[in-house]
């Protein structure tokens, strides 16, 4: 564990030596769960962050008909659960689940906010780096806000597809994590509704797509 821990970015600017005695502070447990295996349920107290250290989550609300809708995907690197661990809130909102195979760490809150006695610099190195995190962690949030923003099923689909071309590096042919009944619930309209946009898109050469797939041609214009 210790290898993997050495270049993930919340330990970046901390040496082998530092990590060992670190690690030891942290108390941390590790865990690994199967596809579609729910981590944390709505309701349950919360009182650590979550490092995912391989695989990827989904955020997720189920409302009271059991209607699931999708927040966010949480990729490799990133945390989770850190927005219900303030002292007055302190149980999730919210669903974690696994969207592939995945293996998390799980660090006490308290063991990463109170430095040790020593007050070390690789301590104080540690909140700094999680800091920069739930930065970037904003960041995606901000980027869903954006999508979400937007009038239009047409316009959901194209920020959408935009904003994967630019994170896959590909202006071309992008790959969605999700299928189509969680892409709809990501960018928060009906189903069926998205489905006839984005035959109507392929009819007018703006793009064609096969199940999670989707080949851009608008962008050429």
């Amino acid at each position: 564990m210790k290898d993997i821990l050495e270049n993930h970015p919340l330990f970046k600017g901390i040496n082998k030596t530092e990590l060992e005695k670190l690690l030891k502070c942290l108390s941390l447990i590790k865990k690994s769960y199967k596809k579609d295996e729910y981590i944390i349920h709505e309701g349950n107290q919360i009182n650590f962050i979550g490092l995912i250290i391989s695989g990827r989550i989904f955020m997720e609300k189920e409302d009271y008909a059991g209607n699931i809708y999708f927040y966010t995907e949480i990729h490799q690197d990133n945390l989770f659960g850190e927005v219900f661990i303030c002292p007055h809130i302190q149980s999730s909102t919210v669903n974690y689940r696994a969207a592939t195979d995945c293996t998390v760490l799980f660090i006490k809150y308290d063991n990463i906010l109170h430095l040790c006695k020593n007050n070390c610099r690789y301590h104080q190195r540690l909140n700094e780096n999680l800091v920069n995190l739930l930065a970037y962690k904003c960041r995606s949030l901000m980027d869903k806000i954006e999508i979400i923003s937007k009038k239009t099923i047409r316009e959901r689909i194209l920020a959408y597809l935009l904003q994967l071309s630019v994170e896959q590096s590909n202006p071309r042919q992008v790959t969605s994590p999700f299928n189509h009944k969680e892409m709809a619930s990501f960018l928060c309209v009906n189903r069926s509704s998205m489905l006839r946009e984005l035959h109507k898109m392929k009819e007018e050469h703006l793009l064609d797509f096969k199940r999670n797939m989707f080949h851009l041609y608008f962008q050429k214009r």
